[in-house]
Formats: C-alpha cells, sequence, structure tokens
C-alpha cells in the first residue's frame, strides 16, 4: 500500500486501455503568467504536487510525455497544441488516498510512446565549377510541429480564409516553372574519400541533384480529393476543417505557395559536419503519429560570427514525413564559406593550369609577336603584359603519380637566348609551404613540401637538389589532416620564380639593368633517390586547361586537354620528360613627365602664371612623357579648372596604339597631339578658350599617371609613376599676341 504525504495533494493516473508498454510521462504546472512552475516525472502513475487546493486550481496542470534523450522545454503554448492531458482539480478533495482521475483516452495517451529516427544527411557549397562538402559547418535539426495540430487549432475566421486560398491556387494551379536542368559536379576525389570513411553502408553512392520540385510534388494529381469536397465549399468551418484534417497530406504543396504563417518548430539537435560534409544525429518522435516532420538550417562559422547560410522556410524547405536513416543533402551556394581542397586528381596524369590565378597557361602565345607575354589581362587599354614580380606555377598531380614511383618535381629556369645547357638551367628553390587542418585542438599547421635535400626519413642525399614532393591529400604526418586553402598563393604555388633577382646589380647593390626578355621555364618530375623518370615509360599523360577558357575561370565547366608539342618537355628520343614554356619578364618602370605649359613665349615657370593677349587666338602648347621602355604601360592626363572639375583629358597606350582618346569638356577633341616614339613624348597646342570656357582668368592643375601592365598572374604590378603640374592662365593684352 502506498503512503501518502496529507501535505501534498496526491493523484493516481489511470488509462482507458492497458498500454502494451511502460509509458514515460511527466506533469507539467504553469502559473497565470504562462511560467512553468513545477515539472517533475511521474513514478507507477502516481504523482504528488506541492500546493494546496486552492493554490493548484489557479494553476494549469498537464501530463506530457517525456524520455531522457528528448529533453525539450516545455512551455505552454506547445502542450496546448494538442496530444497531452490537462488536469482538472475537483471541487471535492478525497480525505483519503488520492485523487483518481479519469481514464486517460487512448488517442491521447498512444502520443506518449516514443520511437528512434536516425537522421542523416551533407552539407555541399558550390565552388569554382562543382560542389563541395562543407567542414565545420553547423547544422540545427527542427521538428515541425504536425499540420492536423495547427489546423485543429486554427481559429474559425482563419480556416474559413486558408480554404479560400487553397481554392484558389487548386482552380488556377500550376508549379512553378523549373530551372534549366542543372548538372552538379562533383570532385571524384571528395567521393572517393567518402567511401573510405567506414559509413559507406549507410550511404547513397552518388550525389544528388539539387531538385527544384520534388518528384512528390511534381507527380501529384492537382485536383483536390473529390470525397466530402462540399465540405470544403461549406460556409460551415466545423466541416472545412473536418476536410482539411482528413486530406492534410494532400496539402503539403499548398504550404509553398501559402506560406501559412502558424507554421512552427521545436529545435531537436544542433550537430557540426565532418571533413567530408557529413551530420548525424537521432532523435525521438512520437510513434503514434506520423514520421517527423523535419526542417534543416545550416550555419557557418564567418568573420568569428555563426550566420545562417541557409535558412530556406519552414512552408517550402520542410522535409515532411522525413524517412529515417535517408539521406539529406543540402546545398548552398555562399562564397563567403571557405571551399575545401584536394591537392589530387584522379589518374596518372600532371595538369598544369595558371600562372597565378588569371592566367591560363595554355593561352601565353609560344611564337608570335605576343611571345611569352600574359593574356586576357585588359589593363587599360592593353589586352596582354609581361611578366613581374613573383611568377606562381599551378599544378595538379594525378593521385596514381606516387604509386608508380613519382616522388618529386621541380621548376627550373633560363634566359631564352641562353643555350640548353644544365650549366644555364637555375632551380626555382623557394620554400614551397602547404596549410593543413589539424583537430584537437583545432589550428591550422604547415607542412614544407620543399626543398628537400634529403630522401624521406634518411640522411642519404637526393641524386638531384632542391626537389619539392608531390603534395597528397594528406600530408605524412601525424594528426594532421585536410588541407586548406588559408592563404590563396602560398596554398596553391608549386614554385615561385622571383624576377627581381633576375635584375642586374652593382657592387652596391643598385639596379644597373632590369630584367628584360624571354625566360625558359620547364617542369620535371623524379623519383625516390631523387632520379629523372621518363613519363612515357610510366605512361603518364600531360595536360592543359582548354586554351579557350579565359582565367580567372567561371565558365561552369573547364576541361583538361593533351598538352600542345610546344609545350611537351622531351628528350633525345622523344620521351615526355615534362612540361615546357616561355614567359616575357619585363621589370623596366614607368615614367612621367609634365613638361612646362607655355602660350607664345610665355612659360608657366615656379610661380606659374602665364599671361596671354587674346583667349580665341591664343594657343596653350601642352605636352608631357609617358614612358616605359617597351610601352608595356598606358597613362591618364587631366587638366582641371578650378573647382568646374577636368576639360582636357589624353588617355591610352603609351605606344599611342591605337591612337589615344582625347577629350576636351567630356567631348571628343578637334586639337590631336603628336607623339615621339623614341620619348613616349605627347605634344599638343590648344586654344586657350577650351580651356578657359567661359572664365577670362583660371587656374588649373594637371595631373599625369602612368601605368604598367605587368602581371605576376595575380594582378597588375605597380611599377607606376605620376607627376602633378599647376598654371594659371591671366588675360593681359599689354603681352604680344
Amino acid at each position: 500500500m502506498k503512503n501518502y504525504d496529507q501535505k501534498e495533494l496526491q493523484f493516481h493516473v489511470q488509462f482507458d486501455e492497458k498500454p502494451n508498454e511502460a509509458i514515460n510521462y511527466q506533469v507539467a504546472v504553469f502559473d497565470r503568467n504562462k511560467q512553468l512552475v513545477y515539472q517533475s516525472p511521474v513514478s507507477e502513475n502516481y504523482f504528488s504536487l506541492p500546493f494546496s487546493s486552492e493554490d493548484a486550481r489557479t494553476k494549469r496542470i498537464f501530463l506530457t510525455p517525456y524520455i531522457d534523450q528528448r529533453k525539450t522545454k516545455l512551455s505552454l503554448d506547445n502542450l496546448e497544441k494538442g496530444g497531452n492531458y490537462e488536469i482538472s482539480i475537483p471541487r471535492e478533495i478525497p480525505s483519503e488516498g488520492p485523487i483518481v482521475l479519469n481514464p486517460i483516452p487512448n488517442y491521447i495517451w498512444c502520443w506518449w510512446l516514443f520511437c528512434t529516427c536516425h537522421i542523416r544527411g551533407r552539407v555541399f557549397n558550390y565552388c569554382g565549377d562543382k560542389y563541395q562538402p562543407v567542414y565545420k559547418a553547423r547544422v540545427h535539426i527542427c521538428e515541425v510541429d504536425p499540420i492536423y495540430w495547427y489546423i485543429y487549432k486554427l481559429p474559425d475566421v482563419e480556416i474559413l480564409k486558408l480554404r479560400d486560398d487553397i481554392l484558389a491556387k487548386a482552380i488556377n494551379w500550376h508549379l512553378p516553372d523549373p530551372p534549366p536542368d542543372q548538372v552538379i559536379r562533383v570532385n571524384p576525389a571528395i567521393k572517393n574519400l567518402a567511401a573510405t570513411t567506414g559509413k559507406t553502408a549507410m550511404r547513397t553512392a552518388a550525389f544528388k541533384e539539387d531538385a527544384a520540385i520534388s518528384k512528390t510534388a511534381a507527380d501529384l494529381s492537382m485536383s483536390l480529393p473529390q470525397q466530402n469536397i462540399t465540405s470544403l465549399y461549406s460556409n460551415s468551418s466545423y466541416l472545412v476543417k473536418d476536410y482539411l484534417l482528413q486530406n492534410y497530406k494532400l496539402l503539403y504543396p499548398y504550404w509553398c505557395w501559402l506560406y501559412p504563417w502558424w507554421l512552427t518548430c521545436t529545435e531537436v539537435a544542433v550537430v557540426e559536419t565532418d571533413a567530408n560534409g557529413w551530420f548525424e544525429a537521432d532523435m525521438w518522435y512520437l510513434c503514434c503519429g506520423d514520421k517527423p516532420d523535419l526542417y534543416f538550417s545550416v550555419e557557418y562559422l564567418i568573420n568569428g560570427v555563426w550566420t545562417y547560410v541557409y535558412n530556406p522556410g519552414l512552408s517550402c524547405g520542410t522535409h515532411w514525413d522525413y524517412a529515417c536513416n535517408t539521406e539529406v543533402d543540402i546545398y548552398v551556394n555562399d562564397q563567403r564559406i571557405p571551399c575545401p581542397n584536394t591537392p589530387t586528381i584522379y589518374g596518372n596524369k600532371v595538369v598544369v593550369t595558371t600562372l597565378g590565378n588569371n592566367i591560363n597557361a595554355s593561352r601565353v602565345a609560344q611564337s608570335g609577336t605576343d611571345f611569352g607575354l600574359a593574356p586576357d589581362l585588359w589593363y587599360g587599354h592593353s589586352n596582354t603584359g609581361p611578366f613581374s614580380g613573383s611568377i606562381e606555377p599551378h599544378v595538379m598531380f594525378g593521385d596514381a603519380l606516387t604509386g608508380i614511383g613519382v616522388k618529386y618535381y621541380r621548376w627550373r629556369y633560363k634566359a631564352h637566348a641562353d643555350a640548353d645547357i644544365e650549366a644555364n638551367w637555375h632551380n626555382m628553390n623557394q620554400s614551397v609551404d602547404r596549410y593543413y587542418f589539424h583537430e584537437s585542438p583545432d589550428s591550422f599547421l604547415t607542412y614544407n613540401l620543399g626543398p628537400k635535400a634529403y630522401q624521406t626519413g634518411t640522411t642519404t642525399p637526393l641524386v638531384n637538389a632542391d626537389l619539392f614532393e608531390i603534395q597528397t591529400e594528406n600530408v605524412p604526418a601525424p594528426g594532421i589532416n585536410t588541407w586548406f586553402t588559408l592563404n590563396a598563393r602560398t596554398d596553391t604555388a608549386t614554385a615561385y620564380l622571383n624576377t627581381y633577382p633576375l635584375n642586374t646589380f652593382d657592387i652596391n647593390g643598385h639596379v644597373t639593368a632590369f630584367a628584360d626578355g624571354l625566360y625558359d621555364l620547364k617542369l620535371e618530375f623524379y623519383d625516390a633517390t631523387g632520379a629523372q623518370v621518363n613519363l612515357s615509360a610510366l605512361g603518364t599523360t600531360l595536360e592543359v586547361l582548354d586554351p579557350t577558357k579565359t582565367a580567372a575561370f567561371t565558365d561552369p565547366f573547364i576541361d583538361a586537354v593533351p598538352a600542345p608539342a610546344v609545350n611537351q618537355l622531351l628528350d633525345a628520343s622523344n620521351n615526355l620528360l615534362g612540361f615546357k614554356m616561355t614567359i616575357r619578364v619585363d621589370n623596366n618602370p614607368t615614367h612621367a613627365v609634365i613638361h612646362e605649359t607655355t602660350v607664345g613665349t610665355h612659360a608657366a615657370g615656379p610661380c606659374g602664371m602665364i599671361p596671354y593677349h587674346h583667349k580665341n587666338t591664343a594657343l596653350a602648347h601642352i605636352a608631357f612623357e609617358a614612358f616605359q621602355k617597351n610601352d608595356f604601360a598606358y597613362f591618364d592626363f587631366s587638366i582641371t579648372k578650378g573647382s568646374s572639375g577636368h576639360v582636357h583629358d589624353v588617355s591610352g597606350n603609351v605606344s599611342n596604339s591605337p591612337a589615344v582618346t582625347v577629350l576636351d569638356n567630356g567631348a571628343a577633341s578637334a586639337e590631336a597631339y603628336s607623339y615621339n616614339g623614341t620619348t613616349d613624348q605627347f605634344d599638343s597646342d590648344k586654344h586657350v578658350s577650351t580651356l578657359l570656357g567661359t572664365c577670362d582668368d583660371a587656374a588649373f592643375a594637371e595631373v599625369l599617371n602612368v601605368y604598367a601592365t605587368a602581371t605576376d598572374g595575380w594582378g597588375r604590378i605597380g611599377y607606376d609613376s605620376s607627376d602633378v603640374k599647376a598654371f594659371a592662365l591671366v588675360h593681359n593684352t599689354n603681352v604680344n599676341p
């Protein structure tokens, strides 16, 4: 016999049918302010409340399901949605024994039985031309409260309004026009990596396309269920509600159109994606109902702040009746998320891609007037330009190379004019490093790829010096994992050709001649001992990127194609040894000089005042030099009057090819410039009336900027120069005309 504390209210719970298994449930008490004031599990169908009967009558008391694995915050609003049992304190309290509650109906307590559901999926972000997994994204998993609960609780006026909205869509129904078929390219190395995680049996083998509309919705008959259809057209909110409750699942596609304001969800898990974008969680749901309706949103840590990068909204983004243990693929297109990288590609191949980020190596001309020049620049008025600064070739190495004995690579250079002999070749031996992500604690560590002097793990010297390891997916060091691009330059370069040391220096370190000419580059390969390998004998193919595509790449597909003969490094027997190309280097600076403006015999001079006789006849002689030794530069020259803005502009290439553009007050000028190709000097005689306009006296500023078109493959190298001068035109009839 159970003992009772007479100072507390005691209760005994009954069920109208005996459950087949134990039910875990709890009692929750709310005050008049809807605040939870008491909560406790119910044991053996008995419980007590620490309130007097008078106090308890001022509160709302609920029996609600409970399980340790699913601890959700209780609120009065949630409990009112349904599936819970509210207790009323009887007027008369028994003097002995507990208050015996009326049996709880089966249609209520069946909602208190829990089942488990395994949730899994992946998060992808669009990187370049393909979707790649997102690492360390935070996935919020929410269970959308059942639709029928909402419908059951809606006021009559909202029920009729919902009916009208549904009918409007059903009568004039069409699904949104689908976008063009989207091909989702997934890096095959990433797919292969996923297969090694030990969870293959639970995961699909291929990536799904990001369908705009689910097949279920697309195949749905657009005619509403005809059984009891008259109820839907009724003016009775009760009949309308009954029809909607009977057919709520068939209305799922309508929610995306109607954006029902009353949809809400309860968060059941927050999980983090692994290096392959996978996330997993287990949740408990009510066995009596349908499969859980799940909503997913994704955050990523951007600039130190967790920021939503995927949050499509409950109406269109809910996975209704989620089939447990099926894969949910979430596709994001947010360039703020750093893209993971894989340093290898499939196969026994080498693909030379770019110089820096913006130069497709296969588009660098290997003959003709543009021999060795960087293409596709469009700096100012020129499409091409020389190389300067730090030149960084990018290469993708096939994952089969190390397996066939190709361990190292090396880039070398020489002056194009020098004979092709060993003594003239120089190693590019600047250190090449990579960042790798390290877990526990989270950090990024560097790994040095070279130059290497000794065979790995030994003190035995390599046959050839200054060799670099072919980068692999996981660096051979304990505890270091995936390669990540923290620095777009140092984490992608395979070598560095610093053009500054190519200059000629005197004994004091001053430049006496700037590097200026063609330079040959070559890429060779070596085995574990440092001996050069014959790629033809190993069956290795050499490829470049499609030469019709310009970098930086924006096309959805960039194909790798066989390297042309001009880029194939061959031995005397025509065996493939590697890659070669020639580039034009020019470190020469620019010069900008504005000459004194004159009117007749009068020059601006130190004070800048120039008298003139009559503005309709007087001519101002304007001259400046915009110079670069090999004409790899462009310029802009302007004259500004007081606060009136530009009254004269000249711009173009320092070579005057094509002819420079000349503007007066924003319109094409009739007064052209002469050009001296030896000094890159431009001269013009302008009527002072063109400069003065309505003024008789005015002050002017002259500004000349000269910009080099040299590039390092990432951007323009700033061998720039400028000059500034000023003058004033003063009306004086006493000077000679």
